[in-house]
């Protein structure tokens, strides 16, 4: 068992940094779920808008997108204005105009402060 406080393995004199790409965040969904097919694989895309705590007036921005039963998902149940948790992982984008892309891949989707709904999880396996 790995030691969670260990940040590299040393493997035959060489430092191999373990694999952890994780991120969770919570924030209002902002604008409309964007979502079409890719080789029969759905997709969605969608905004976040994250308060930060000490900049309330100027919140971060991140792009989220979903793959499969959880763009399905999205698609059917997330709104503008709605409040999410998001856990993913990072990923960067090929460069578009000269610029890299960051978008958080979702793994799951958590709804909060819905009237309607008690929160509903949903996971989507990540390769």
């Amino acid at each position: 068992m790995v030691d969670p406080q260990v940040r590299s393995i040393s493997i035959s004199n060489k430092v191999q940094m373990l694999d952890i790409n994780t991120i969770t965040i919570s924030g209002t969904v902002i604008g409309k779920v964007e979502t079409y097919k890719k080789e029969a694989l759905n997709i969605a895309r969608l905004h976040i808008a994250v308060l930060n705590k000490d900049n309330v007036a100027n919140p971060s921005h991140f792009k989220v997108v979903a793959f499969g039963d959880l763009a399905t998902y999205c698609q059917e149940n997330i709104n503008d204005t709605d409040n999410l948790i998001i856990l993913g992982k990072l990923e960067i984008q090929r460069p578009i105009r000269g610029q890299q892309e960051i978008e958080i891949q979702a793994k799951t989707i958590i709804p909060i402060n819905r009237k309607s709904k008690e929160p509903e999880f949903t996971v989507t396996p990540i390769d």
